[in-house]
């Protein structure tokens, strides 16, 4: 074999295999096997350790409060545990769709897309009564707040927009006291589908501030056709960098699907960094709503994909 061609495949194998080390997106999981009860789950945030708060979207207000271990080498989870919903009587804000933390302030921030208000609670699910001015000035229908993330690095949350109708959607900087800071326009791949069928969603699901001072963002489009039979969900996840919302960077895509052999169909709506892998990767932990387990044939999953952050 001639030595330049030889020298390339042996860069292009090395190459290809440094890749498939760097990036991998592990199987999902039911959280039915670990006795999590069905739920709208559409947020995650670490709030120290082992421990992740958890919004519902169709709760009045409060989140869960989940243990959630990985294993330290291959970065699949191992166990999950509910501790409990954390909530008060004087619970405000409907389809809550992000959730954030930040650990100085012992704070839980989240995101209604009903009003596109970010609500404030303490650690142990008392509503506040700061809260952030209406994010959005056009009435959400349902494409409103999705996503929520603070980044310790900036000392600032991010807030983003699922759909604006056109395929963009607006991704703002709000500063700890809940004042907006700046905002960038963000542009989502071309959609796949033309006709919505039974159900559709097209946007961005999540978002979340990584260690190297970037954005991951998970664009996801969801179709159900009329008869539900070939449902799919194409979950693709990008990493940009947050002050331009240029260099955008696919890292890593998957699809769930419903149809006579297939029934691994999941719509994940909220994502957040995890623990760090002995060999150096961050675990990025993505949780599905399942509409409380609609018609006994969805589930509510768990999964994780594991990079170099």
């Amino acid at each position: 074999m001639n030595r330049t061609i030889h020298s390339f495949l042996l860069f292009f194998i090395t190459l290809t295999m440094a890749t498939a080390q760097d990036v991998k997106v592990v199987r999902q999981q039911s959280l039915k096997r670990y006795g999590i009860p069905a739920g709208n789950y559409s947020g995650i945030t670490h709030i120290g350790g082992n421990r992740y708060a958890v919004c519902d979207d169709k709760s009045l207000g409060g989140f869960y409060v989940w243990e959630i271990d990985i294993d330290p080498v291959s970065g699949k989870v191992r166990r999950v545990a509910n501790l409990g919903f954390r909530g008060s009587k004087n619970t405000v804000g409907s389809d809550l769709e992000g959730i954030a933390y930040i650990p100085d302030l012992q704070t839980v921030f989240m995101a209604s897309e009903a009003d596109s208000r970010i609500y404030t609670y303490t650690s142990d699910g008392t509503l506040k009564p700061e809260k952030s001015e209406a994010l959005l000035s056009r009435k959400p229908q349902n494409s409103g707040l999705e996503g929520l993330s603070y980044d310790a690095h900036r000392q600032c949350l991010w807030a983003a927009e699922e759909n604006d109708g056109t395929g963009h959607c607006l991704i703002k900087a709000i500063s700890t006291q809940l004042t907006p800071c700046d905002e960038f326009t963000y542009t989502l791949d071309p959609p796949m589908v033309r006709h919505k069928g039974l159900a559709y969603a097209y946007g961005i699901s999540a978002i979340c501030a990584t260690d190297d001072e970037r954005l991951l963002i998970l664009e996801r489009e969801a179709f159900v056709p009329q008869k539900k039979i070939g449902a799919w969900c194409c979950n693709k996840l990008y990493a940009v960098n947050p002050e331009t919302m240029s260099d955008k960077h696919l890292v890593a895509t998957w699809r769930t699907r419903l149809n006579l052999t297939v029934r691994s169909w999941a719509n994940y709506e909220g994502m957040c960094l995890g623990p760090r892998l002995q060999d150096g990767r961050r675990v990025v932990i993505l949780i599905s709503d399942s509409q409380n387990r609609y018609g006994g044939v969805l589930k509510d999953c768990i999964r994780t994909v594991l990079l170099r952050l």
